[in-house]
């Protein structure tokens, strides 16, 4: 065959595996894929909240998913893909919590805050994924690989780049300082999350863990340059949230 004719029949099936990919059968085995693959994650999910990170295996998931180990293998190679895909399946649903929270009708300092404390109520709301996020931030151990890493953490940047848009708008409105709105953003996030591990200690007395984010919070933005004056919106809804 000539190369002519080679490179014409490598288009051709090219072609033919477009048209078989979009076709509707096609589409209702990636449907049926895709809820396959939801199902094993929410068994990995139990798996994981029962016996920890060291119980969480395609064997375990396996049995707890009434599926066979080498079908769980047709989805996930591993544990590290089992948790990768935990996590990222995790901060999708908190991104969802974060665009609830930061009402598009707010001001840029309280998009910051809005966005700050949903961390907080992200516990709340959703306790198990809250626990397995919290969970992995925590950890000093890099816990992952590198591309698996990298793929936890392609999933966190929308989550990071929608605070990192409210700090850019409010010092283009010249309610902040100039200043990185990437390490701002994460400044405001290790804040945050420090500051739920307080959580534990509300029953014992003393500063709520949620008056010490609030604090915490109106620190960083007066540092940053908010004027953050008793008739302000942020101010008015972080004392309401502190007298309940």
């Amino acid at each position: 065959m000539s190369l002519q004719g080679l490179r014409d029949t490598q288009r051709s099936v090219h072609n033919v595996n477009m048209v078989h990919e979009n076709s509707p059968s096609s589409e209702r085995r990636q449907r049926k894929r895709a809820r396959r693959a939801q199902h094993f994650l929410d068994a990995a999910h139990q798996v994981l909240q029962e016996e920890g990170s060291e119980g969480l295996t395609i064997a375990r998931v396996a049995a707890r998913a009434d599926a066979a180990v080498g079908t769980m293998y047709r989805y996930f190679d591993g544990k590290e893909s089992l948790l990768t895909a935990l996590q990222v399946r995790a901060i999708r649903v908190f991104e969802a919590h974060l665009v609830e929270r930061m009402r598009v009708e707010r001001g840029p300092l309280e998009q910051i805050d809005a966005g700050a404390r949903a961390w907080r109520t992200f516990a709340e709301a959703q306790p198990s994924l809250f626990t397995l996020l919290d969970a992995s931030l925590s950890d000093p151990s890099p816990n992952l690989s590198t591309p698996s890493a990298q793929a936890v953490d392609n999933a966190l940047r929308p989550v990071l780049g929608r605070l990192e848009a409210a700090f850019t708008q409010a010092v283009e409105q010249g309610l902040l300082r100039e200043g990185s709105p990437d390490l701002r953003t994460r400044v405001l996030w290790a804040t945050v999350h420090g500051a739920a591990h307080f959580r534990k200690r509300d029953r014992l007395g003393g500063p709520r863990s949620d008056h010490v984010a609030h604090e915490a919070i109106a620190t960083l933005l007066r540092g940053w340059g908010a004027d953050l004056a008793s008739s302000s919106p942020l101010d008015r809804e972080r004392r309401s949230d502190e007298s309940t």
